[in-house]
């Protein structure tokens, strides 16, 4: 971790900064991957469902938040090449897809909370 302080010596903060280095076989592994854009919004398990009908077994589909997706070979292989012989296929699921970076990250995560016995006039961002 990495601490933070403020230099305005009238507010005087920490904040401690997770940091965390990947193996380089976690790297090697996503490297092998694509990054995929959902068109339409469909599911996740809708996707993957079209996949595996359409014969591709091993290709399996993580979500990452928003429309974006993670799409890799069970077996270890390059998804680059698979989706590249069956591209108008994949056109069909996916806006775009693209090689894996470590800077690609989805904007924007959905959740879903429950709460009980909290009024509803605390709710708001710094509540949750």
């Amino acid at each position: 971790m990495v601490r933070l302080a403020s230099t305005d010596k009238s507010t005087l903060h920490t904040r401690l900064i997770r940091k965390y280095k990947s193996c380089e076989e976690d790297l090697k592994w996503a490297t092998r991957g694509l990054i995929g854009t959902v068109t339409k919004g469909t599911a996740v398990p809708i996707i993957q469902n079209r996949v595996e009908d359409a014969g591709f077994k091993d290709i399996d589909i993580i979500p990452l938040g928003a429309e974006k997706v993670f799409v890799h070979s069970l077996l270890g292989a390059n998804v680059a090449e698979v989706v590249k012989e069956a591209r108008s296929f994949f056109d069909l699921i996916f806006s775009s897809l693209v090689g894996w970076t470590k800077e690609v990250m989805p904007f924007q995560r959905g959740a879903w909370i429950r709460l009980y016995g909290i009024p509803i006039h605390t709710w708001n961002e710094n509540f949750f």
